[in-house]
């Protein structure tokens, strides 16, 4: 091994707290973005779709 050569593993201080905080937020945003669609479809959406009248077949 040569002598300078040994590299030091990059510290936790490297980056720092609001890299964390940015990259949780923008985690949450994207959760968020995905998941609020689909539970306001299904509050609007009727639980049964409303079925037409029968129509009659005249002979």
């Amino acid at each position: 091994m040569h002598i300078g050569s040994e590299t030091t593993a990059p510290e936790r201080s490297s980056q720092p707290a609001s890299h964390f905080v940015a990259n949780l937020v923008g985690t949450a945003i994207a959760v968020i973005t995905l998941v609020l669609p689909l539970f306001v479809i299904a509050h609007y959406t009727p639980e049964s779709p409303p079925t037409p009248p029968p129509t009659r077949m005249s002979n």
